[in-house]
């Protein structure tokens, strides 16, 4: 029967190529006789690597519960050159089966055993060698259980060679030291650092390879691109953050632009509308744009 947990497989897809991969993917699977799954319209593939997904379910097309651990290290290499060239996103909740590929593993569940955790929510869970109940953690980020041996034969990708690490934060670009995460997404992270170069405070902003692809192939670093643009075209005018940097590491693009100091949008909106209503800032906004904009007619494109 069915093994209740294990080394899981998961190949990931864009809109774009989930028809080829599926197609490429399934004579190794229907060879193997293990269990599988997959998404099965573009629009389901597409709301996987959604901008917002989760992380730790993100980016799973296909998944696959290997009978054991022998079949799971044959079944990934097979993937691995079938889909190899292919398009898809990392897997953050997983580890490449090697650089550059779609295939991912992780130590998990196959049949979904859930219980209420100390905070009141339901979490799934796996049993550990004394047959006590864990968390099966599905996070955006691989971590594997203590107890449990790896049977792949090689370490597998990861985003090392974007990220030097440093005693006082994480240096980006060999230039900018990062401090602190101001948010993680499935597309990417915004970071608060420091340009090296410079001494000034800046913020990051990640796309990542893959992440909200359409079917014509663009996807969240198109987004990044298209926002330095109009960064690059509205610099004259001091209404936005400069442009510090726009570059590419491991298939990541990173946007680096000035830290503007001041209370976020998402903030300072509510509090406006908590003293004496909205309409008076309204105004005073509309009056200031069109103080500043008075003179100028910009296309973005």
């Amino acid at each position: 029967g069915r093994r209740s947990q294990g080394w899981k497989l998961h190949v990931s897809a864009t809109p774009a190529s989930a028809e080829t991969v599926l197609a490429r993917s399934l004579p190794v699977l229907l060879r193997g006789h293990s269990p599988f799954k997959f998404a099965r319209t573009i629009d389901h593939v597409a709301l996987l690597n959604a901008r917002h997904t989760p992380r730790g379910h993100s980016g799973k097309f296909i998944t696959v519960y290997p009978h054991t651990d022998e079949e799971a290290v044959r079944v990934a290499e097979a993937l691995h050159l079938a889909t190899l060239g292919h398009a898809g996103p990392r897997i953050l909740s997983d580890q490449p089966y090697a650089p550059m590929s779609l295939v991912h593993y992780r130590y998990g569940a196959f049949v979904e055993e859930r219980k209420i955790s100390n905070d009141g929510l339901y979490a799934w869970t796996i049993l550990d060698p004394d047959g006590n109940p864990v968390e099966d953690r599905r996070v955006g980020q691989y971590l594997p259980p203590s107890w449990v041996r790896c049977p792949f034969p090689q370490a597998g990708g990861n985003d090392s060679s974007r990220m030097t690490k440093k005693d006082d934060g994480v240096l980006v670009g060999d230039r900018f030291l990062t401090r602190e995460a101001i948010r993680h997404s499935n597309k990417g992270g915004v970071y608060r650092a420091v340009d090296t170069h410079s001494g000034g405070d800046v913020v990051i902003k990640e796309a990542r390879a893959h992440v909200a692809a359409n079917e014509a192939g663009q996807d969240a670093r198109d987004l990044l691109r298209a926002e330095a643009r109009a960064l690059r075209r509205i610099e004259s005018l001091g209404v936005a953050p400069r442009l510090v940097a726009l570059f590419e590491q491991s298939q990541h693009l990173f946007l680096v632009e000035d830290l503007v100091p001041g209370m976020p949008l998402r903030e300072s909106v509510p509090e406006m509308l908590r003293h004496a209503g909205g309409g008076r800032h309204v105004a005073d906004a509309l009056d200031r744009k069109s103080t500043r904009l008075n003179s100028s007619h910009i296309t973005i494109s």
